[in-house]
């Protein structure tokens, strides 16, 4: 399973909106914490694009894994929380 978090914080100064179909598809690297000296702890994750669906609920179609390596397909629930400072 994959959990994505993304703080957006190229709101729309106009109207206050985030419109992820734009904002999140690209390439994301980083890595995780493990204790297993032999894993690569890098990871890749490719969106390749971002739809909307019904309810306000958007999914991503990606690409995840270890960098370097052969990444698998993945369809991401994406929920979007925008945190507007003044």
């Amino acid at each position: 399973m994959i959990c994505l978090a993304v703080l957006l914080s190229f709101v729309s100064h106009a109207t206050g909106e985030v419109d992820p179909a734009t904002v999140l598809p690209g390439t994301w690297d980083g890595w995780f914490e493990t204790g297993a000296p032999a894993v690569n702890p890098a990871r890749t994750l490719i969106i390749e694009s971002v739809t909307a669906k019904e309810g306000g609920a958007w999914t991503a179609k990606s690409k995840f894994g270890e960098s370097g390596a052969k990444l698998n397909d993945y369809n991401i629930e994406v929920s979007v929380m925008v945190m507007i400072f003044t």
